[in-house]
């Protein structure tokens, strides 16, 4: 037995460093550990992802409409001034086109040719969808109208203030058919084949308007008797 405890000596040692070999070798060329972050690959969350619509820029050239809900002034110039003459309100749903933008201010020009400023950034005054009809939806093509202001309205040439008169004046009660629109003018025409064009919006108050279908029937019902 003493003979052997030599030998039993030598064989544990040696199984003692091969041991500690292995540890070394295992530990130098394992993978060292990653935090969790850097060990899972990031993705975009289907919640961060952005679904708002672009929003559409309102640029000088573009055809718009005002918005719905309220008539806005028009000035001469972009910070105070005076309101214009020739039309100094735009009704909701008023088509026009833009001629500049600055921060709390645009610049317009209407149907009919008028230019100048609305005191509202762009995109609170305008927008440039044409389904906004506002005011102008009803005046279409064909539509039987008639004089709603009590003394009466001038029936011009063209759609000025200060254009020629083809009728001095149409009387509360006139009635006509819409052959066209154009800001806050009418082309029509009357009973006699008489054309021209006539105010029916100035500032906020309205001086024609579409006749109700009860009193278009009764005209009918009128004319058959006749």
């Amino acid at each position: 037995m003493n003979r052997l405890r030599p030998t039993i000596c030598l064989i544990l040692t040696l199984l003692i460093c091969a041991c500690g070999i292995d540890v070394r070798l295992k530990d130098s060329s394992d993978p060292q550990p990653t935090s969790a972050a850097a060990a899972s690959p990031t993705t975009a969350s289907p919640i961060a992802a952005s679904t708002a619509q672009p929003i559409m820029q309102l640029v000088a050239g573009q055809l718009v409409m005002t918005k719905p809900g309220k008539a806005r002034d028009v000035w001469t110039a972009a910070d105070g001034g005076k309101r214009l003459f020739e039309r100094p309100k735009l009704y909701d749903g008023a088509r026009v086109m833009i001629l500049a933008v600055a921060a709390q201010a645009v610049q317009v020009r209407t149907e009919e040719g008028v230019e100048g400023w609305i005191h509202e950034p762009a995109g609170d005054a305008l927008t440039s969808d044409s389904a906004a009809q506002g005011e102008r939806a009803r005046f279409v093509p064909g539509v039987q109208v008639q004089v709603i202001w009590k003394n009466g309205i001038p029936l011009r040439v063209v759609p000025r203030s200060d254009a020629k008169k083809v009728r001095e004046q149409l009387k509360a009660g006139q009635h006509g058919t819409v052959q066209q629109l154009l800001g806050d003018w009418l082309r029509i025409v009357l009973d006699d084949g008489t054309s021209g064009w006539a105010r029916w919006y100035y500032d906020g108050m309205r001086y024609v308007d579409v006749v109700p279908t009860t009193m278009i029937s009764g005209r009918i019902a009128s004319a058959r008797l006749a």
